[in-house]
């Protein structure tokens, strides 16, 4: 097949890249960093970045939902105003706690499964020292039927 210099601007414009005055011999016979296979990647670069700053932006956007699913569950446990206990120890049923351990459980393993779909270090890390942690209060954790 014969591709000629007008069907390679036209196929510049419709990939969205400049279209100049060389022809496609000038892109063939040059090594610099004007060739069209440079321009090419170049574009190519330029969207495959955009996309992955957007996954990343999003993946980054779960974690920090899932820590504070995790901080606001847990806070049920740590706030001196709730009357979680008292109120379960006054009626005998303690389904509400057992519920909201339930609700602490499922948000720290939904993070943790989250962290650990990114490569970046600082995830792993996380994902490191929350793993720790579990294993500091394993003792703790089982005492109220958590297995770790």
């Amino acid at each position: 097949m014969r591709i000629t210099s007008q069907m390679l601007a036209a196929n510049q414009l419709k990939a969205g890249i400049e279209p100049s005055s060389k022809t496609l011999l000038d892109y063939i016979q040059n090594d610099d960093n004007d060739s069209l296979t440079s321009l090419l990647s170049k574009k190519t670069d330029t969207s495959t970045s955009s996309l992955t700053k957007k996954l990343q932006k999003d993946a980054y956007k779960n974690i920090k939902d899932d820590a504070d699913s995790v901080t606001e569950n847990a806070a049920k446990f740590t706030d001196e105003k709730s009357t979680l206990f008292a109120d379960a120890e006054k009626t005998g049923d303690y389904s509400a706690i057992y519920a909201d351990i339930k609700s602490v459980v499922d948000s720290y393993n939904k993070l943790y499964n989250t962290l650990g779909k990114t490569s970046s270090s600082i995830n792993t890390m996380c994902s490191d020292l929350l793993k720790e942690a579990v294993k500091e209060n394993s003792e703790t954790l089982s005492a109220v039927g958590i297995c770790a």
